[in-house]
C-alpha cells in the first residue's frame, strides 16, 4: 500500500467522522466549538508528522538507492586552462624561463592559478604556452578569456593572458545532476554497449598530490569505424575524450584506457572494465578545431554597445564550448543566442556563413569572436 500524505483538513474530517461513529454524546463539531478545537489541536500535530515523514522519505530513498549502488556525487574539481606568456614582438634576446609554480591571476580576484610545468620562451621567440591550475576547487576558479593577466611576481618584459576561458572548475555535484547521471548509470550497468563505454570514460580523472581533481573527461564519444568503412575490422571501437579546456593530456587518455579495459587496484582486486570481452576499445584524444566567429550586430536606440558585445561573445563562447564531440555549430542557433539578448535589433554573421559540421572525432572550440 502506497504511503499517503493527509493534510490538516482531511485529518480533522477523519477524526470528526470517527467520533460521530463512536459516540452520540458529542454532537457539536462546528468551527470554534470545544470539540472542534480539541480535534484541530491534535490534527495540527499529526499534519506536521506527515510532512516530516514525507520529507524524510524524500531524503532517505535517494540516499539508500545511491548507497546500494555505491553511487557517490562527483567531487569538486579545479579549473585549468592554457595561458600564454609573451614577450615583445622582436623576440627574446635570450631564453626566458617561466618556472613551475608561477602564480597568475585575474585582476582583483582571490583565486590564483599555478603553472603546472616549467617552460621557456626561447631566444628569438615571442611566446610559450603552459597549462595553469586554480588553487581552489569549484566554479569560482572559472574565468573569462583574456582575463588572467596578472603575475604575482612579474617577469620583466613578459605579459600573460588566457586566450580561452577557464570553464572546467566544477562544484560538488548537485542533487538534480546526480539524479540525471544516475539514470545514465543504470542504463550503463550492462557494461558493453556504446552508451556504457561513453559513461565509463567520463569517470576518468587525474588528481594532484593533494587528491584534488585537476583534469577529468568532460565529453566522450564512442564510434565504430566499421559502420562508416566496411573495410575496417569488426570488434574495434574508438572512444574519443575531451577534457573541456583543450590539450587533453596523455595521462588522462591512459587513465581512461585503464578504466574502460578494467584493472587491478592497489589491493589486487579486479575492477571490471566497461567494454565487452573480445572488443578492442582504443581511447583517443579528440582533434580540436578552432572556429572563429564574426558578424555585425544592430542594437536598439539607447543600448550600450560596450555592454552587448562582451555578453554576446560570452554566450557564443559557452555555446561552442558546450558542444559535444562531433556536434555541429548551427547558424540559426547562433542567431538565436544573439537575438535573445535584450536590446539586440538584428544580427548578421559573416563567419560562419553556414552550419559547421565537424567529423566524428572533432571537437569544435571557440576562436576569435569579433562582433561589430
Amino acid at each position: 500500500m502506497a504511503f499517503q500524505v493527509k493534510d490538516f483538513l482531511s485529518i480533522t474530517a477523519s477524526m470528526v467522522n470517527h467520533i460521530r461513529g463512536a459516540t452520540r454524546k458529542l454532537t457539536d463539531f462546528n468551527v470554534g466549538s470545544v470539540n472542534r478545537t480539541l480535534i484541530e489541536a491534535s490534527a495540527v500535530e499529526i499534519d506536521e508528522l506527515y510532512q516530516q515523514m514525507l520529507n524524510g522519505l524524500r531524503d532517505a530513498i535517494p540516499v539508500a538507492t545511491y548507497t546500494s549502488f555505491g553511487f557517490t556525487k562527483l567531487p569538486a574539481a579545479l579549473a585549468n586552462v592554457i595561458v600564454v606568456f609573451q614577450t615583445s614582438s622582436s623576440g627574446a634576446g635570450e631564453a626566458i624561463v617561466i618556472p613551475a609554480g608561477t602564480v597568475v591571476r585575474v585582476l582583483n580576484d582571490e583565486v590564483s592559478y599555478v603553472t603546472d610545468n616549467e617552460v621557456s620562451i626561447p631566444a628569438g621567440g615571442v611566446s610559450v604556452s603552459v597549462r595553469v591550475t586554480a588553487d581552489q576547487p569549484g566554479t569560482m576558479g572559472n574565468a573569462l578569456a583574456n582575463t588572467i593577466t596578472v603575475m604575482d611576481v612579474p617577469i620583466t618584459g613578459v605579459t600573460v593572458s588566457n586566450p580561452a576561458a577557464a570553464i572546467t572548475g566544477r562544484d560538488i555535484e548537485t542533487d538534480e545532476a546526480q539524479q540525471i547521471r544516475f539514470a545514465q548509470y543504470i542504463k550503463s550497468l550492462s557494461r558493453g554497449p556504446i552508451e556504457s563505454i561513453a559513461f565509463g570514460a567520463k569517470t576518468a580523472a587525474i588528481n594532484n598530490i593533494n587528491g584534488d581533481i585537476i583534469e577529468y573527461v568532460d565529453k566522450s564519444k564512442v564510434v565504430e569505424p566499421y559502420t562508416a568503412d566496411a573495410s575496417q575490422p569488426l570488434g574495434y571501437i574508438d572512444c574519443y575524450i575531451y577534457n573541456g579546456s583543450g590539450n587533453t593530456s596523455v595521462a588522462l587518455r591512459d587513465e581512461t584506457q585503464k578504466i574502460i579495459d578494467g584493472f587491478f587496484n592497489a589491493n589486487g582486486v579486479r575492477v571490471a572494465g566497461w567494454k565487452a570481452a573480445g572488443i578492442v576499445c582504443r581511447v583517443r584524444l579528440v582533434t580540436e578545431q578552432t572556429q572563429n566567429i564574426s558578424g555585425v550586430v544592430t542594437v536598439e536606440q539607447g543600448v550600450d554597445n560596450n555592454i552587448i558585445a562582451p555578453e554576446m561573445a560570452t554566450r557564443i563562447t559557452q555555446y561552442i564550448q558546450n558542444l559535444e564531440i562531433g556536434e555541429a555549430i548551427i547558424l540559426n542557433e547562433l542567431i538565436g543566442i544573439a537575438m535573445a539578448l535584450d536590446g539586440v535589433y538584428n544580427v548578421a554573421f559573416s563567419l560562419p556563413a553556414t552550419d559547421i559540421v565537424p567529423g566524428l572525432n572533432i571537437k569544435l572550440i571557440p576562436g576569435d569572436i569579433k562582433l561589430t
